[in-house]
């Protein structure tokens, strides 16, 4: 007998071997020419035989249970458009590995490219080098632990830069009721909650200067009969408008929140359906000082500074936030076949001073600033807050076209010309008024790679200093070639 351990298809051999002596025996046995030759021992070897086969018969079985057993409690591990995903079998913990590449170029026309002027602050404000950049390069790692609590880790290495963009838990005991902490995007703009992957332009309108970006804080949130009404209700230290915030200076923080409605997401007209309306807004104390001064920065769509408030080394030539900040954000989208309309308004109020200043006196500075995004899919797919899912995607044997999504947005940013100018801003230097417009293409091959093409073109009044007039029109033309799983 062999010493080695008895295995499966050992198992199976030996008792086939078995089963064919047992068939001689019962043949011998049933011949009646033989019957009386089969003796006494014979029939104990049957006996002894029989039981041999039981028992390799359960071990079989115990062979089996056990690998179906091992087979249940294996972790899983899948691959896909959704990212690489590892799961334990009863799916109680999660590590779903995702990523996110924006590779831009972007074009200015009518620029006065002079190499050493390439700042707002110079003779030619419109001094911007045609470039290939980086724009977005984000790994994110999201982990479940016992199903109900999670965190999610995103780094940015994009624009040249490190930055630590989402560090936050949340547990989510129900539907209705989830707790967040950490750092996330504060619950403002419709623009800005909306996935980088599935923006309709390569970059945010003038809205997203009057909407909070990233902050630090804690943010209940929830979702409410069939999800379609949902809140999120949250305390931060207090970002400047436009900026991702990782620490503060005070010790003031900002309450914010938003309420948004689906009404008629499970209602039978499907014209409705899709229909998305809500509000969001901020109340706060903020202080600045001469170096972290409370006060934002107002960029153009194609990522150009346009306005900053008065800057310098000592305090009585610095603009600070002195007191009182609120904004309100009223915000919705609709979705209906193959189009889409999506849009918002800002406002907000910043008191502010320069405290060494003779006239120094706190005054409440108000912007205001709007957008609308209108979209159609030239293939027929439905458009929704979330992308375009094409019908015939590109597959990987090269079948499919993808899906061709057209674009055109509107906007204007007016930045308190009567309180900001010349008290707390340099006219010549950055402008109070901001319209812009513009249309593009987006061709969603699958759900991975979407390739943008989109011109902007941006007017403002004021802001230049070389003919104490209007800054020069922004023209760009940008493409993205987009990766995403």
């Amino acid at each position: 007998m062999s010493s080695h351990p008895v295995g499966r298809p050992q198992s199976r051999n030996k008792l086939a071997g078995s089963l064919a002596v047992m068939a001689a025996f019962v043949s011998l046995s049933s011949s009646p020419s033989r019957a009386e030759e089969v003796s006494v021992a014979d029939t104990v070897n049957l006996q002894e035989l029989r039981q041999k086969v039981l028992i390799l018969e359960r071990k079989l079985e115990v062979k089996d249970e056990e690998a179906a057993t091992k087979a249940a409690d294996a972790p899983k591990f899948t691959a896909g458009p959704d990212g690489f995903v590892f799961k334990s079998a009863d799916e109680a913990f999660q590590l779903k590995w995702r990523g996110l590449l924006q590779v831009d170029y972007r074009h200015y026309f009518d620029g006065q490219d002079t190499g050493s002027q390439r700042t707002y602050l110079g003779r030619y404000p419109n001094n911007f080098a045609n470039t290939f950049l980086l724009r977005k390069v984000r790994p994110s790692f999201d982990v479940t632990l016992y199903k109900y609590a999670t965190f999610r880790i995103v780094p940015d290495f994009g624009g040249g830069s490190t930055t630590l963009l989402d560090a936050y838990g949340e547990l989510a005991l129900w539907p209705e009721f989830k707790l967040r902490v950490g750092k996330f995007t504060a619950p403002f703009g419709i623009e800005r909650l909306q996935s980088a992957n599935d923006n309709f332009f390569v970059e945010y309108g003038l809205t997203s200067n009057l909407s909070r970006n990233r902050d630090i804080g804690a943010q209940i949130s929830g979702d409410l009969l069939n999800e379609s009404y949902s809140y999120s209700l949250g305390v931060f230290n207090g970002g400047t408008d436009g900026l991702n915030k990782d620490n503060d200076s005070t010790s003031h923080k900002d309450i914010a929140g938003r309420l948004f409605a689906l009404p008629f997401k499970t209602g039978d007209i499907e014209l409705v359906r899709n229909l998305g309306f809500g509000v969001a807004g901020a109340w706060g104390k903020h202080y600045g000082d001469s170096v972290n001064t409370g006060l934002p920065q107002f960029r153009s769509p194609a990522q150009n500074t346009i306005f900053q408030y008065l800057q310098g080394a000592r305090d009585s030539v610095t603009a600070q936030a002195k007191g009182t900040y609120y904004s309100l954000i009223p915000q919705g989208y609709w979705f209906w076949g193959s189009l889409g309309l999506l849009g918002e308004y800002a406002y907000t109020s910043q008191e502010a001073w320069i405290p060494k200043k003779k006239s120094a006196v706190k005054t409440p500075i108000e912007s205001r600033a709007w957008e609308a995004t209108a979209l159609y899919v030239v293939t027929g797919e439905s458009p929704s807050y979330k992308g375009v899912k094409p019908r015939h995607p590109l597959a990987a044997d090269g079948s499919g076209f993808g899906a061709i999504e057209l674009v055109a947005r509107a906007g204007q940013l007016d930045t308190d010309p009567n309180n900001t100018f010349p008290a707390f801003a340099d006219g010549l230097k950055s402008v109070n008024q901001a319209t812009s417009f513009g249309g593009g293409v987006n061709w969603y091959l699958n759900r991975a790679v979407k390739w943008t093409f989109d011109y902007e073109q941006t007017l403002f009044k004021g802001g230049n200093r070389a003919t104490i007039a209007d800054r020069d029109d922004e023209k760009v033309f940008t493409t993205r070639l987009q990766f995403a799983y």
